[in-house]
């Protein structure tokens, strides 16, 4: 299991020529097409960051295809998963020998009626009893779109069709689903989520919650976080 994240903030899109070769002719046509300077950085921080951690492992000639729900798969490496996210000015990516998926989103004002609309009942209930609505709402967040991830089911999978609940004995999150999506997989998904922040002048600016839904029997999971961008362009 490999997971990176960094801040594509400080990416230079007027090298984006230069760095044609890194990234598919797919991904160039993309970030030609969004208007915006933060959502270009985005997709081209994303494939690179996959690039660079897929090299890692020697794939240095990914064929990348969609399944009919939207999820990316290697072509060529069946046998290899990734899954990405990004919020704001961050990207996370995950490789592994099983499926993933991976979350991230900036903590900002919420409604509470997005729970209540999209959230299980069970989860609407436990949020309403929480001293930081909007924490507890993103940290839950993130653990449910890294679950629907992971499956690869897209929008197909309601957000209310299932719940997550923290085990405060064991320290970990536990899956309830009752439909019959996790009966292809030998063992029920494990998470881990992390809670970033992003500093200027020293100063917290942002702050994010970071999720992992995993299969793969993986006991000390690393969240590595790439500081310096030109680590990622010359590898």
């Amino acid at each position: 299991m490999l997971l990176y994240y960094m801040n594509v903030s400080k990416l230079n899109l007027e090298d984006i020529n230069n760095l044609k070769h890194l990234i598919s002719p797919d991904r160039v046509k993309n970030i030609n097409n969004f208007l915006f300077s933060k959502d270009k950085k985005l997709s081209l921080g994303s494939e690179l960051l996959l690039r660079f951690i897929l090299r890692k492992i020697h794939i240095t000639d990914p064929i990348f295809y969609k399944n009919s729900y939207g999820k990316l798969f290697l072509k060529n490496y069946p046998n290899i998963h990734f899954n990405i996210s990004h919020s704001e000015d961050y990207v996370v990516c995950g490789v592994s020998t099983d499926n993933l998926g991976v979350d991230i989103e900036l903590i900002s004002a919420v409604d509470c009626e997005i729970a209540k609309n999209y959230f299980h009942k069970i989860e609407y209930e436990y949020l309403k009893k929480s001293n930081d609505f909007n924490n507890s709402f993103y940290k839950l967040w993130v653990l449910k779109e890294s679950y629907v991830k992971m499956l690869g089911l897209g929008l197909k999978k309601d957000l209310n069709s299932f719940y997550i609940t923290f085990d405060g004995v064991n320290k970990e999150f536990n899956i309830f689903d009752e439909s019959n999506h996790l009966d292809e997989y030998c063992r029920l998904p494990k998470f881990k989520v992390w809670k970033i922040s992003n500093k200027k002048d020293n100063k917290i600016d942002n702050s994010y919650y970071l999720s992992l839904c995993y299969i793969e029997k993986a006991d000390n999971i690393e969240l590595i976080e790439i500081k310096n961008i030109d680590e990622i362009l010359q590898h």
